[in-house]
This record gives structure tokens, C-alpha cells and sequence, in this order.
């Protein structure tokens, strides 16, 4: 989804479904790396994925931003010439 939510259109996108959904990826991730923690491969695989969870949340507040809806063609405008 990382892709599609960088580089796909972002105006369709919605902010809020983004966290949550990333919220509920962290919270899989979180008891799948104590589920294998005994499991080296499988461990490494939820801790990896964790913090690709962590380095996309760095973004989030980015995309919150310009996705709000209430941002016009005038915001755009104003955006684009700074």
C-alpha cells in the first residue's frame, strides 16, 4: 500500500483510513514478532516489516496535511508558488 499511498494520486486518499490501517499493520506485526520470536527467519520478517510500518509513519503527517479536503485551488496555488 506504501506505494500506492507515495505515489499514487493523493487527492482520492484518506488520511484517517491510512492511520488506522497502519495502526492495525503495527499492532499485527507487534504480536507476530512475540508469536516468533523463538523463530529466527520469521522474527526478522515481522521486525523488518515493523519498522518499514515506523519509517512511513514519519509521512503521515505530510500526507494528513495534503489530503485534508478543506485545501482549495487557492491553497494550491499558493503552495506551488513558495
Amino acid at each position: 500500500m506504501s506505494n500506492e499511498w507515495m505515489y499514487g494520486p493523493f487527492l482520492s486518499l484518506d488520511a484517517e483510513k491510512i492511520s488506522y490501517e497502519l495502526d492495525v499493520m503495527w499492532r499485527t506485526m507487534d504480536e507476530l514478532t512475540q508469536t516468533f520470536s523463538s523463530l529466527l527467519k520469521p522474527c526478522s520478517m515481522a521486525e523488518s516489516f515493523k519498522r518499514k510500518i515506523h519509517q512511513f509513519k514519519e509521512h503521515l503527517l505530510i500526507l494528513t496535511t495534503i489530503c485534508n479536503p478543506g485545501i482549495k485551488a487557492r491553497h494550491w496555488e499558493k503552495i506551488s508558488s513558495i
